[in-house]
């Protein structure tokens, strides 16, 4: 599991918890690719903590798209 910041935050902003602007990106080396999809600044911790529940298997985090390499 991987977290890439898509875009920066703007100056005016003083809580980007609900900036859509992190990619969440799970690698399937054996697949030749990554499911993924956009997620909020806010979202990434819940994300993460149910990584540590649930492994990383992509059926466990929403409708995701997956991307050849």
């Amino acid at each position: 599991m991987q977290f890439y910041f898509t875009a920066g935050i703007p100056d005016d902003v003083d809580d980007a918890s609900h900036l859509p602007i992190v990619l969440l990106d799970l690698p399937q080396p054996d697949q030749s690719g990554s499911y993924e999809r956009q997620v909020t600044i806010g979202e990434v911790h819940r994300l993460i903590e149910a990584a540590f529940r649930h492994g990383a298997d992509p059926r466990q985090f929403g409708a995701l798209s997956f991307s050849q390499w």
